[in-house]
């Protein structure tokens, strides 16, 4: 159906029934429309919609049950924001924006690696004798830059291991030297 762009009285506006709701704009236009409202309908047509779809629901509904419900979903969408934030407290969730970052930093420093190989190993590329030799000192190159990369990772992981390592060992020195002495005793 062509919409009217001229009012000439026979039909509402999204705004108008808004207000006669004292609704939002956006519940009338994207809501109700989604549900079968269509602006372009006579006055009454649309009365009769809503009457049928908007007023007579909230006459036969239980408005107490209803708010019941709606308070009942607003304190588990609290709940479930809380235990959300007591897992990421605890470490179970990683907050998404790191990960973003860290992804992004990670991504920038292998497309900087990979660029940097050409500069830092044409010496050595034109040394090839043939395009097979070429081939498999590139992919080296290529190879031992990633490996390099491919430590941001483990890095952190390797340091946390070394000082647990290191503690355990602390705590097996001290073992032996307070046996050590029980036995001298």
């Amino acid at each position: 159906m062509a919409r009217h762009n001229k009012d000439d009285g026979t039909r509402y506006t999204w705004q108008e029934i808004a207000d006669r709701f004292g609704v939002e704009n956006s519940t009338v236009s994207r809501i109700w429309s989604g549900k079968g409202l269509d602006i372009t309908w006579p006055k009454k047509l649309v009365d009769d919609w809503l009457l049928a779809n908007i007023i007579e629901p909230l006459r036969s509904g239980d408005t107490k049950v209803q708010i019941q419900k709606a308070t009942l979903r607003k304190l588990e969408a609290e709940a479930d924001m809380k235990e959300l934030e007591l897992r990421e407290l605890s470490g179970e969730l990683i907050n998404v924006a790191e990960i973003e970052k860290l992804l992004s930093q990670y991504f920038n420093s292998i497309r900087q690696v990979l660029r940097s190989i050409p500069a830092s190993s044409y010496v050595e590329l034109f040394e090839s004798i043939d395009a097979i030799e070429l081939k498999t000192r590139l992919q080296e190159k290529i190879d031992e830059s990633l490996e390099g990369i491919g430590m941001f990772k483990y890095e952190y992981e390797n340091e946390i291991n070394e000082a647990v390592e290191e503690d355990s060992e602390d705590n097996i020195t001290t073992k032996e030297t307070e046996s050590g002495r029980v036995g001298r005793e």
